[in-house]
């Protein structure tokens, strides 16, 4: 863009940290280099939409999985909040107010530097706007990694009303464990952060051989002994490092993935044999929660590659959608529905941390040792308290609050 007035000099920049790096200036005519670059501008029926380079972490990371690193100083925090106002100061000087200021729309690198995106708000003036976004603005579209959860429930509830509306039976258990996965941070298609959902049966036959939703998956799979040994042995004391370990992500989705992914990923010698080829079998073998996939996904049983078989469904299911409808009809069922607050405990809750969690065997590696690096996903505890079963609302009366809904 010939009008950019974009000046390439390189610069030097110093984090919170104390440490230097070399960037370069894109924001001389605006004087703040707290705002994303910009790489595109695109102009639609209901306004502009900027694009800039994909970011690693933001503030809203470091709060969820990192809050170590802002507790050991103030400096930190307070060189984060300066660069913010300097962003917004930047902004409003160019007759922009920025409508969306929140963590997950505050980038950060390495050094504790502060680039502002999610540009959103609504204004009368497009030639201020075009102006400060040629020179340094960003993306009004928040940075989103990975397809939306919008189409598994609703958006407009917050954490209170979600947790009301599933006790009096007015949403599914689905839908209330995508929404808290949303608001631990999990992102659909994340190897490293995918939302989790319980394993309810062991598919041997449809609705029997419930799974104890008061232990995690690992404690069954592994248990109780291995469990102890492991916490006594380890340097930082813990049971389980994650509810769904990366390749146990890749191994779940085998079926839709290039034997190339599956050599970089779960073992560069590829054996088509170690990978569970019915859903009896892979519920036996992983130690590990399931994804959410199971549960709606046909294409996730049929290979496409020819050295892998597809997964074998349970005799009770001829095609893929049945069993999906049944598979997900356990979810839903009245056992699984009086017991899910407990599973919610042990991955959201309460038996996350403390005397309780070690009790239950589920002491997490990464809230045993507080993180000092920057991530962007990790284990999250959004309940401090015992969380309370859902009614005993009889099916028939939920399918007719819900259809009153």
């Amino acid at each position: 863009n010939s009008n950019s007035n974009i000046n390439n000099t390189p610069s030097r920049r110093v984090g919170a940290g104390g440490n230097s790096s070399t960037t370069t200036n894109t924001n001389a005519n605006t004087g703040s280099s707290n705002l994303r670059p910009l790489l595109a501008a695109l102009e639609g029926a209901r306004g502009f939409y900027f694009v800039h380079e994909y970011a690693e972490y933001t503030l809203n990371d470091i709060i969820m999985y990192s809050p170590a690193l802002l507790s050991k100083s103030m400096a930190r925090p307070l060189f984060i909040i300066y660069q913010i106002c300097q962003a917004l100061r930047t902004c409003h000087e160019n007759g922009v107010v920025h409508g969306r200021l929140h963590a997950g729309n505050v980038l950060l690198d390495e050094h504790f530097w502060v680039e502002l995106v999610g540009v959103s708000a609504t204004i009368c003036d497009g030639a201020a706007l075009m102006k400060c976004a040629s020179t340094t603005t960003a993306t009004n579209a928040s940075l989103i990694r990975g397809p939306s959860f919008d189409c598994f429930f609703p958006l407009n509830m917050t954490l209170s009303e979600l947790f009301t509306n599933w006790c009096k039976g007015y949403i599914s258990n689905f839908e209330y464990l995508m929404a808290l996965n949303r608001l631990a941070g999990r992102r659909m298609n994340d190897p490293d952060h995918h939302p989790v959902l319980p394993w309810v049966i062991d598919f041997t036959q449809p609705f029997g051989r419930r799974r104890d939703l008061t232990k995690t998956k690992y404690r069954l799979a592994k248990g109780d002994e291995a469990l102890d040994s492991f916490y006594i042995g380890c340097p930082y004391p813990h049971h389980i490092s994650e509810s769904l370990r990366e390749t146990t992500y890749f191994i779940y989705k085998a079926r839709q993935m290039p034997i190339a992914v599956l050599q970089r990923t779960v073992r560069s010698n590829f054996i088509a044999a170690e990978y569970p080829s019915t859903m009896a079998r892979l519920y036996a073998w992983t130690p590990d929660e399931c994804i959410p996939e199971f549960f709606f996904d046909r294409t996730i049983f049929k290979a496409v590659d020819k050295n892998l078989s597809d997964i074998e469904l349970p005799a009770w299911a001829a095609e893929p959608e049945e069993f999906l409808r049944m598979h997900r009809e356990a979810l839903e069922s009245d056992f699984v529905s009086a017991d899910l607050h407990h599973w919610i405990d042990i991955t959201f809750g309460y038996k996350l941390s403390g005397q309780a969690a070690y009790l239950a065997k589920n002491v997490q590696l990464q809230l045993a040792h507080p993180n000092t690096t920057l991530e962007n996903s990790g284990i999250v505890q959004l309940f401090q308290h015992r969380h309370p079963p859902r009614f005993a609302v009889p099916r028939q009366v939920r399918l007719q609050q819900q259809q009153q809904q």
